[in-house]
């Protein structure tokens, strides 16, 4: 922007980052303009439960996963709305009736939906309006999945009787306006169960954002020499220096296959 003259003004915004101030350094963001807000800023605290799934074999495993799963959404059947993420939009469908088979094979679907109560009338005449087909199986117990691949009148339909509380599943964890804390709980591998832990307690310091620009450095080169940015040598270090690569190279350079010296000589020649 500054060869072409144009003024531009960036706001980033971004979940919390281990190394914000190599983001903020790229942004050319003035320390007194930088923000950190770690989890001391939440309006309701958020209480975290880690699992991890022993289990080896790929089918055992799913059925162990929908299991606690079960469990961890009986805790807070007729207490609290659930939401539960998964991988893949396919899941969505397969998850939600894992659950509701359950509960009706435990006879437990009384916890989130009592019979003959205006939520139910409602449930059941919306589902008739229903375009996907698993959604409309769901709905009447008082289920539903929310993903991409569904209409903007199904996805629609869903945020409305959420946000009614007709359905018992939960939104973002911890929403002021309802809650005095919110609860999220992580179902992984036993094996992944560490990393995701040191992750999501920010203790992850040896695992920062890094730049992803090496591998396009010279097509994205060569498109700013057709552009007319880059005439030279000096032109193109100068415009490294701008580049997110830069900042990290600068700080691990092993990382990026230079040695500390040459690290040195690039920063010296870019500032």
């Amino acid at each position: 922007m500054e060869q072409t003259h144009e003024e531009c003004r960036l706001v980033g915004l971004s979940a919390t980052l281990p190394n914000y101030h190599d983001v903020g350094t790229f942004l050319r963001v003035k320390p007194s303009n930088l923000f950190f807000f770690d989890n001391s800023f939440r309006p309701v605290p958020l209480e975290q439960q880690y699992i991890g799934i022993t289990e080896k074999k790929a089918l055992k495993r799913y059925q162990a996963m929908n299991d606690v799963v079960y469990d961890k959404v009986m805790e807070h059947a007729g207490k609290s709305q659930v939401l539960i993420f998964v991988h893949s939009r396919k899941e969505t469908a397969k998850t939600a009736k894992a659950i509701r088979d359950a509960c009706l094979e435990k006879d437990t679907l009384s916890a989130f939906l009592r019979e003959g109560s205006a939520s139910t009338e409602i449930l059941r005449s919306e589902a008739s309006q229903v375009a996907n087909v698993d959604l409309r199986d769901l709905i009447p117990y008082g289920f539903a999945i929310h993903h991409a691949g569904m209409t903007r009148v199904d996805r629609t339909l869903v945020e409305d009787l959420f946000a009614d509380r007709h359905l018992q599943m939960l939104g973002r964890a911890g929403r002021p306006q309802y809650d005095s804390k919110g609860k999220g709980v992580m179902i992984t591998h036993h094996s992944e169960l560490q990393y995701y832990l040191s992750l999501m307690n920010q203790q992850a310091s040896s695992l920062p954002i890094e730049s992803q620009m090496i591998s396009k450095l010279a097509d994205t080169l060569n498109a700013e020499v057709v552009l007319g940015t880059i005439n030279n040598v000096s032109d193109a270090m100068n415009w490294l220096g701008y580049t997110y690569l830069y900042i990290r190279m600068v700080k691990s350079p092993t990382l990026y296959g230079i040695t500390q010296e040459q690290a040195v000589r690039a920063l010296l020649f870019c500032t």
